[in-house]
């Protein structure tokens, strides 16, 4: 005798207290589904937080490797920019942008955290959150800067080092046992440190401001959320 046996969607399993049934299980797979799919997610949301990149023109390099505006910029890489290339991007609560013909390498002694920069060639504007305790060091051929929070403008040419100490307090330091000075602004104070054909010797002059402009360093600033001294 043939036994009457009950259609497969209606087949359940009495296990404890938990019943499998039809709904059951296909509530599962969409959980299931969703839980696969969370990794995915996270992850593109992850690719945003950590992306450093603000605006990018023409060829940068980050590393020697060609990227675009997606990238991510993190301690210990080097920065670099063709003769058509301009890059803004932001680490922690520092923003910096770097014009055409430029190579800077962000260094730190651990933690994450920039603690020193060398700045090889080129255009650098930069602006830079409270440290708790310590400095950064901004590196160039002719001079060192000691910086806390701050915001500067360097450039790097053949003549030698244009440096504005747009807002804030720095200590230029030229190489070689050359002059130093503590520079203290609110808008502006740059300087032109270069080799004395002369003498030989350092020199360290006072300079006309050109080359950046006030809505470039309030634009770094609004990119960390702050605002420049003269904006506020």
């Amino acid at each position: 005798m043939t036994k009457n046996v009950p259609p497969l969607h209606a087949i359940s399993c009495d296990c404890g207290s938990h019943r499998l049934t039809r709904r059951n299980f296909l509530a599962g797979g969409a959980a299931l589904a969703a839980g696969l799919a969370a990794p995915a997610a996270w992850a593109q949301e992850r690719a945003k937080s950590i992306r450093s990149i603000r605006s990018l023109r023409g060829l940068v390099r980050v590393n020697g490797e060609r990227v675009n505006g997606a990238a991510p910029v993190r301690v210990g890489d080097s920065i670099a920019t063709g003769a058509d290339g301009r890059v803004s991007f932001v680490v922690g609560s520092d923003a910096f942008f770097l014009r055409e013909n430029s190579e800077l390498k962000i260094e730190s002694s651990g933690g994450g955290i920039i603690d020193s920069l060398r700045m090889l060639t080129g255009a650098l504007g930069s602006v830079f959150g409270k440290r708790a305790s310590g400095q950064l060091t901004l590196h160039t051929p002719t001079v060192t800067a000691g910086i806390r929070g701050t915001g500067c403008y360097t450039e790097v040419r053949d003549a030698g080092v244009y440096f504005c100490t747009c807002f804030g307090a720095i200590q230029l330091t030229s190489l070689n046992g050359g002059p130093e000075e503590l520079v203290v602004s609110s808008h502006h104070d740059p300087r032109r440190i270069m080799r004395d054909t002369a003498t030989n010797n350092m020199m360290m002059i006072p300079a006309s401001f050109g080359m950046h402009t006030d809505q470039e360093m309030d634009a770094l600033e609004k990119l960390v959320g702050r605002r420049a001294p003269w904006a506020s």
